[in-house]
């Protein structure tokens, strides 16, 4: 079962200065609070949040009460429940369904399910988070602008006109897009785990997928949004971007006054794996460790063949995991897929 809509929440002390981290490295504001903003790649959504006891990762839209019932069916133990809530308790848009539960290394995972999220308004929320982050995703790649216009019309504009987008109370911003040229990389979140046969079996109980293993030091589990890395050898947990030009990256954070640990350095083919490439592990102003790492082979070029295809691949991923009408997945595919992946 889908577990629900992902967004990486990270407890935040200097909301201005992390906000504006995330911004140098191409992030877009989409929601601004006095104790939170909300940015997104068009790869993955981050909350900054100064009101957190720690950083959580976040699932909305998903049956929150079904999600906690096959996880316990799976052989999940855990201690909390779901709860229902009335709007006025969390400031929410509506009255909710919400469950913290924490994986077996303590980070927090929480469930969280408002009514507005739910039925034919859930529906519409969900299909329009998938085609902005589409939108977002390619001009990341450099998609031509035919195969841009495309999707607009003949996907965006039919499926998702603006008598159906979403109005919140929080002000949510979703027209601003990607700038060209300012996509840092994939993203994928590192936990340090202790145990990864514990790790892997309860995110696989939660409904995630086992995208990869390599022996038990370091296995992958995925939704088609959330990407987790569980490695044992790490000592906190990364932020890792991949597919970026990391000497650029460095650049760019450099000429923006921020003061950063280390400096990006070259691999050789047999150092870190078969192939060469460039990394850098810094921190951002929070102290939370983001690292850069790119191989040569993953370089994004903007424009290619292959990043068109991730693209198109994840978009229907989506599409498929958030149950989008039939309708919708057909225009994309004639539409866009068949016409532009070559």
């Amino acid at each position: 079962m889908y577990p629900g809509q992902y967004t990486l929440c990270l407890k935040t002390e200097n909301l201005a200065e992390m906000c504006r981290f995330y911004e140098t490295l191409g992030f877009k504001k989409h929601s601004e609070q006095s104790n939170s903003i909300l940015l997104n790649n068009g790869d993955v959504d981050l909350a900054l949040m100064t009101f957190l006891n720690k950083s959580c990762l976040n699932l909305r839209g998903s049956d929150v009460f079904k999600i906690y019932d096959k996880a316990i069916t799976a052989g999940l133990k855990t201690q909390s429940q779901p709860e229902q809530y009335k709007k006025e308790q969390y400031d929410a848009e509506a009255n909710g369904t919400n469950w913290m539960v924490q994986d077996p290394d303590s980070n927090n995972i929480f469930f969280d399910t408002n009514d507005g999220e739910v039925g034919e308004p859930g529906a519409s929320l969900a299909l329009q988070r998938v085609l902005d982050a589409t939108a977002k995703r390619l001009i990341n790649i450099g998609a031509t602008t035919d195969c841009q216009k495309a999707f607009f019309t003949a996907v965006v504009e039919k499926f998702m006109p603006q008598t159906r987008r979403a109005k919140t109370k929080f002000g949510l911003d979703t027209s601003p897009l990607t700038e060209p040229g300012m996509f840092v990389g994939y993203f994928t979140y590192c936990l340090n785990t202790a145990n990864n046969k514990v790790s892997r079996t309860f995110y696989l109980a939660l409904g995630f997928n086992l995208a990869g293993q390599y022996g038990e030091q370091h296995v992958q589990v995925d939704t088609s949004d959330c990407h987790l890395d569980l490695m044992t050898f790490l000592d906190e947990n990364w932020l890792n971007f991949r597919g970026g030009d990391v000497f650029q990256i460095s650049e760019r954070l450099k000429n923006a006054g921020f003061k950063l640990e280390g400096d990006p350095s070259t691999y050789a083919p047999g150092d870190m794996g078969p192939i060469a490439g460039a990394h850098w592990k810094t921190r951002d102003p929070d102290g939370n460790v983001v690292y850069f790492d790119t191989t040569d082979s993953e370089l994004i070029e903007q424009g290619v063949a292959r990043e068109l295809k991730r693209v198109f691949d994840q978009t229907l991923r989506q599409l498929a995991e958030i149950g989008a009408e039939t309708a919708c997945v057909d225009a994309f595919k004639v539409e866009v897929v068949d016409k532009f992946q070559t």
